[in-house]
């Protein structure tokens, strides 16, 4: 689906109206680029907030300075690890303005805890998701698959120490 010139300067306007509080609060910088990709980013010296705006919700990423392009988590990753249960939303029943609006309040509502502990789940995390993968191939019988194309994230966790 293509969009309107209009249209995307509508959800740019959106994603900074909404997600400004990472400029104002956590001395973030927006990315002030051209977001025909639907792509939105916010960073800061350590940190890379990548906002992809979809058809429903928007999906935050959470990226660190001088890590690989392929560690990142998501947003939902994060609370699920931090044990934070937001109540339930039906995204699809919502417009996207408003489904922006209600993710970035909840964001900004956790955002001090969670720039303020990275350290600390950073690596469980990265972990976390590769295990998750590597229980999904072998139930479906595909651990050489696993192997080969988790070789990049195996190493990173190797050489952090996550695993031997």
């Amino acid at each position: 689906m293509t969009l309107t010139e209009d249209r995307v300067n509508e959800i740019k306007e959106l994603i900074k109206k909404h997600y400004w509080f990472l400029v104002e609060t956590h001395n973030f910088i927006f990315d002030d680029r051209d977001y025909s990709s639907s792509i939105y980013d916010f960073y800061s010296p350590d940190i890379l907030i990548r906002i992809q705006v979809g058809r429903e919700a928007p999906l935050v990423e959470i990226r660190r300075k001088g890590e690989p392009d392929y560690i990142y988590t998501l947003l939902n990753g994060v609370t699920t690890y931090l044990r934070y249960r937001y109540p339930g939303t039906k995204f699809y029943k919502n417009s996207l303005d408003e489904n922006t609006k209600i993710a970035a309040s909840r964001f900004e509502s956790l955002a001090p805890k969670i720039f303020k502990s990275i350290d600390k789940w950073w690596i469980p995390i990265q972990l976390q998701s590769y295990r998750r993968a590597e229980k999904l191939f072998i139930r479906n019988n595909q651990y050489d698959h696993f192997l080969e194309l988790y070789q990049h994230k195996r190493n990173y966790l190797q050489s952090k120490g996550a695993l031997k």
